[in-house]
């Protein structure tokens, strides 16, 4: 794809001219690219690269779906106005591995776009490959028709210069979808004249109508929200939605872990297991969106949102021969803006690390799989927060290890804890 990325770079400017032929308007032109590849190293697991303006692999995906950034995309790290910052990082792209275009299409229109009633939404999509010729088409071809209607609902008009394909014939009969087909396989669409196919997208836009705003959050079609940074690439999970089950340790995990959205949630559960003989109870530290805090442990153990089990381990005791453990469970997330766990010795005892403890998170949803955070923590104060739910975004809530130790009762609202 090198004269494909020489092209764009080298007549970009040609796309600006002609939106700006109408001396009778103005634009405020910000660009963005999406380069995308499969990688054959990522621990013998599926995995990608990919690389925009500013970001590249897992901050791509932190912030795409984490929330981490504005709604104007003003300090996300996505578009520039820069012509010349666009060129110098598209310059850094490399080549490499195969490709999977229904996925970073998904990705593309989960872009932070300004308002679809202020501006227009445009992809262009530049590849010599087919579909059917990609990584994992079946998955592909199963979520085309969803594809589809994302990139419509999103209010993308969406411009493709792609070999003749019966995937991207799917695509192109979206409203305002434009689809220049080219022969030869694999050249790079190297036989392109990018200046006039710039001066034709250009032209299109300029005269084109802006319509009303589509759908406001992202809705990932491929699981992208639970994909987990392995270094030098993104371990991917392109199920259909749904969790696969099995047990995510998280504890030297600086990302943490998503909770399983594809089903509504109708609990959420977090077990305290150690297997020492000392008296420790879990709390709950809990700030809700309206800014009200509650506190869950053995002496307040329900309210509106969670509630407590048994208290176990009193007086120092194993009390079953898989160990001792308590739970809290949490019954809705609506309202909920983040949730501390967290322990405290009741007595005098060593470190937390000594007590071969965990906290153990589970869902209603059959799929999730369990997410563990052993307590690490080697100093000796009374609380050790272990781990933190962050609801930030409620249609992705995050897992995060903590394991770290306070002297006094854990303040919810701290900066000591992951954001």
């Amino acid at each position: 794809m090198s004269p494909t990325f020489r092209g764009v770079r080298d007549h970009v400017l040609e796309l600006l001219e002609s939106l700006r032929a109408d001396p009778q308007r103005s634009w405020d032109v910000r660009f963005d690219f999406l380069a995308f590849n499969t990688a054959f190293n990522c621990e013998g697991k599926d995995g990608m690269t990919f690389k925009t303006v500013g970001k590249k692999n897992i901050d791509v995906i932190n912030g795409l779906y984490h929330g981490r950034y504005d709604a104007n995309g003003s300090t996300s790290g996505f578009f520039t106005s820069d012509v010349n910052a666009f060129k110098s990082a598209l310059g850094g792209v490399t080549c490499q591995g195969d490709e999977m275009t229904a996925v970073a299409l998904d990705m593309a229109a989960d872009f932070p776009f300004r308002d679809a009633s202020s501006c227009h939404r445009v992809i262009i999509l530049l590849t010599d490959e087919t579909m059917e010729d990609g990584m994992n088409t079946e998955k592909a071809e199963g979520k085309l028709l969803e594809l589809a209607r994302k990139l419509q609902d999103r209010r993308i008009a969406l411009y493709m210069v792609t070999p003749q394909s019966d995937m991207y014939d799917t695509l192109s009969q979206i409203d305002k979808c434009e689809w220049t087909v080219v022969t030869g396989s694999s050249d790079g669409l190297k036989t392109v004249d990018f200046g006039k196919l710039m001066q034709s997208i250009g032209k299109s836009v300029s005269v084109s109508q802006i319509t009303t705003a589509g759908a406001i959050d992202p809705k990932p079609l491929f699981n992208e929200a639970r994909w987990t940074d392995h270094g030098n690439c993104v371990r991917t999970d392109l199920g259909n939605g749904a969790a696969t089950g099995g047990t995510i340790n998280i504890t030297d995990c600086k990302e943490g872990a998503p909770l399983d959205m594809s089903q509504p949630l109708n609990w959420i559960r977090a077990k305290l297991i150690w297997n020492k003989p000392v008296d420790l109870d879990l709390h709950a530290f809990v700030r809700l969106t309206n800014g009200r805090k509650h506190h869950i442990y053995f002496g307040d153990k329900n309210d509106e949102f969670m509630a407590l089990d048994d208290d176990q381990g009193v007086g120092g005791t194993v009390d079953t021969p898989q160990g001792n453990e308590e739970n809290i469970t949490c019954r809705k997330l609506a309202g909920v803006d983040r949730i501390l766990f967290a322990t405290k010795i009741f007595n005098e005892g060593g470190c937390f690390s000594d007590y071969e403890g965990r906290v153990e998170v589970t869902t209603s949803n059959p799929g999730q799989p369990k997410i563990v955070v052993d307590m690490r923590s080697q100093e000796r104060l009374d609380w050790c927060v272990i781990a933190m739910l962050d609801n930030g975004n409620p249609t992705q809530p995050w897992m995060y290890a903590v394991n770290k130790v306070v002297a006094d009762e854990p303040n919810v609202d701290s900066s000591l804890w992951r954001k």
